[in-house]
């Protein structure tokens, strides 16, 4: 990595268990979702992580359920789970939207009360966490602003459609601002999301500042639009994307949205030919892999980008 990259990923204080969770959202689930060991260790090396340590996160990955593994000869493939390939698409809709309306709060209620168990119930208090919902009580899951369709999409998948009460709520006429503000503030960590999204433009204002710096490079620009990735993934995902109106004062998640946006923009041709080219390498048969088509539709759409369907299970949507 040249000096910039390092400092930057110094900065972030990342570890590798984390990071590979982000490559194989960003670049790897988009051409297959499955690798072959050696092409990983060849991705991170580059970046500080050695073949030690990229082992060792693999296993404890493998051991959590994200992949299961296929041998071939003395090679071990990995391949997505269906839950972690279910997972990413969740996440996939959050860490890639166009830019969200954020007009007026419309609530979503999910009501577990009565009939769930304690294991079935925490398993929805996760999935829905990853899309911004917040437990007001043991029993009751609430956005103001969610994507609905994904929330009933995850609940069905967990077995739960039926066995809960989904409600739509909107505040009533001479609720007091303040009492909304209020809930907002106990339910979700607005404070420390609006700190991290401060940080996260002064880390990459010098890389936004000449967005194509590195578009000529493909090593370097995988590397960088990997630390924007996982940078920016650790706080989206912490963010419910709330209304305007709930929002705090002087909040910069659409600002961070927007450098965000333009500078993966950027950076995507060059550094998914890098992941296509580090995957092919590691092939007995080097064909090129074809990019799913939810990749195109990144952002509501990336230039240049081929919507083809992959040999991918997270191709069929």
């Amino acid at each position: 990595m040249d000096h910039a990259l390092q400092t930057l990923a110094e900065r972030l204080d990342i570890r590798a268990k984390s990071l590979i969770v982000t490559v194989c959202g960003d670049s790897i689930a988009p051409l297959g979702g499955d690798f072959l060991l050696g092409a990983m260790i060849d991705l991170l090396d580059p970046m500080g992580f050695g073949e030690r340590v990229v082992r060792t996160s693999m296993y404890r990955l493998t051991q959590e359920a994200m992949f299961t593994i296929r041998k071939e000869g003395r090679r071990s493939r990995y391949i997505l789970t269906t839950d972690a390939a279910r997972q990413f698409m969740a996440a996939e809709a959050r860490i890639y939207a166009s830019t969200p309306d954020r007009t007026a709060p419309d609530w979503m209620l999910v009501l577990s009360e009565g009939g769930i168990d304690p294991e079935d119930r925490e398993a929805l208090r996760r999935e829905l966490a990853w899309q911004g919902f917040a437990a007001l009580s043991p029993g009751l899951l609430a956005h103001p602003a969610p994507d609905r369709a994904q929330a009933l999409a995850s609940i069905d998948a967990l077995g739960l459609d039926g066995r809960v009460a989904i409600l739509s709520a909107a505040p009533e006429a001479g609720t007091h601002p303040e009492a909304l503000h209020r809930i907002v503030a106990e339910a979700w960590p607005m404070a420390e999301i609006a700190a991290l999204y401060d940080r996260f433009l002064t880390a990459f204002d010098p890389f936004c500042a000449a967005p194509t710096r590195y578009a000529g490079a493909p090593q370097a620009a995988f590397q960088l639009r990997t630390l924007l990735v996982h940078a920016y993934r650790r706080i989206v995902l912490k963010d419910p994307g709330l209304p305007e109106a709930l929002a705090p004062t002087d909040w910069r998640g659409a600002e961070a949205h927007a450098a965000y946006e333009a500078l993966y923009r950027a950076l995507t041709n060059a550094a998914q030919t890098h992941v296509a080219e580090r995957l092919a390498a590691s092939e007995t048969e080097s064909a090129p892999r074809a990019l799913a088509p939810f990749y195109a539709r990144r952002f509501g759409g990336l230039a240049g980008i081929p919507d083809r369907s992959a040999r991918n299970p997270l191709a069929a949507e």
